[in-house]
């Protein structure tokens, strides 16, 4: 794959060849994303069980760790406490949760979550393109601690099972 910058002097609608889908598959079969460095800019691919195919920015907003190498839980593992969401990538250090189609960090638990740079993808034949342009921030969402709460969990105990097995 050849290198493509991203620049700021890009036409926001450029998108730029990423990796091979079937490498973000493989990624989101071990319940991961892909990290992949385009242009300079360390980013993070994922994939739901649906097809869609999400980006964000690889170092969490809180700490700067690689959201990539955290548990990426499918949007349909949490339908019941929050529709509509992309992928949800969780911190490896902090169990903070990130919505990989907003950026907006739905779970926390202290201060200082920040929000992800999301990235339009495309999907061409089986290679992922990316935008060079990050999107438009989505308008923050008004969660109810609890319900915070309930997701994070979520994200934790599905993490969990993944490493030890459902008891």
């Amino acid at each position: 794959m050849a290198a493509q910058a991203l620049s700021a002097e890009t036409n926001e609608s450029a998108f730029v060849d990423a990796c091979a889908l079937a490498d973000v598959d493989d990624a989101a079969a071990r319940h991961r994303g892909l990290e992949v460095n385009v242009g300079g800019v360390s980013l993070s691919f994922y994939r739901a069980r649906d097809g869609t195919v999400t980006c964000v920015e690889t170092a969490c907003p809180h700490a700067g760790h690689r959201l990539c190498d955290g548990y990426a839980a499918d949007p349909g593992d949490i339908e019941d406490l929050l529709p509509g969401t992309g992928v949800l990538a969780t911190c490896p250090a902090h169990s903070y949760v990130y919505d990989t189609k907003s950026g907006v960090c739905l779970a926390s638990f202290g201060a200082g979550a920040g929000r992800c740079v999301v990235r339009a993808t495309r999907i061409d034949d089986d290679r992922v393109l990316v935008s060079a342009e990050a999107s438009p921030e989505t308008p923050p969402l008004a969660l109810p601690k609890e319900r915070s709460n309930a997701i994070g969990m979520r994200c934790v105990e599905l993490a969990l099972d993944e490493k030890f097995g459902s008891a």
